[in-house]
């Protein structure tokens, strides 16, 4: 009977907005985050005991998952709530945005330096570590969507129109949860690169 509820179709459609999560963290407009986020977030000095740098390094990767929850969620709910009509104005801001990313990497191609202001590691850092970590989540979430919003759109938001709401919550947490465990991965590789270059 387990079996039978595991293999159900919302259990399955849930696991696979869960599996399209997992391939939107690593998306061409989220990537480049990754290293930014693993710079910013393995702040710890190298005299932190180990356990200490791999509670922290969670720590970061849930803070920056609750910020793919708030933005996932809030987008599902808001077409839900019949904000269905802005999402046709979606193919007009996308199109200007794919014209100002190859002008960007035409610019880049040719050898210009394109200078970005980068986020003080002070920032992240600290009593602000968790906040400044969670809006990062909120960036990474809105930059992945750039080139992921047809995955997200199809089950996380055909799921709050079509199934309700509260299994359209459970489908876009099991979305965030997949890009979470992709940055909970990353922080944990970073302290374990760190280890090696301690020995």
């Amino acid at each position: 009977m387990l079996l039978s509820a595991v293999a159900s179709a919302p259990s399955g459609l849930t696991l696979y907005c869960f599996s399209v999560g997992l391939v939107a963290a690593v998306n061409p407009c989220g990537f480049p985050m990754l290293p930014a986020y693993l710079t910013l977030s393995s702040s710890d000095e190298a005299t932190t005991p180990l356990p200490v740098r791999v509670v922290r390094a969670l720590g970061s990767g849930a803070a920056v998952t609750l910020g793919f929850v708030v933005v996932f969620t809030l987008i599902g709910v808001l077409a839900k709530a019949g904000a269905s009509v802005a999402f046709g104005w979606l193919p007009w801001v996308m199109v200007p945005i794919g014209v100002a990313c190859f002008a960007i990497g035409l610019w880049t191609v040719v050898g210009r330096a394109l200078k970005l202001p980068v986020p003080s590691r002070r920032l992240f850092a600290g009593r602000r570590r968790g906040v400044a970590l969670f809006g990062f989540g909120v960036t990474y979430a809105v930059a992945s969507l750039a080139c992921a919003f047809p995955l997200f759109l199809g089950p996380v938001v055909g799921s709050f129109a079509q199934r309700g709401v509260l299994a359209g919550l459970l489908d876009g947490l099991a979305y965030a949860l997949g890009m979470g465990l992709v940055i909970c991965a990353v922080s944990l590789a970073g302290v374990g690169a760190q280890q090696l270059r301690l020995r």
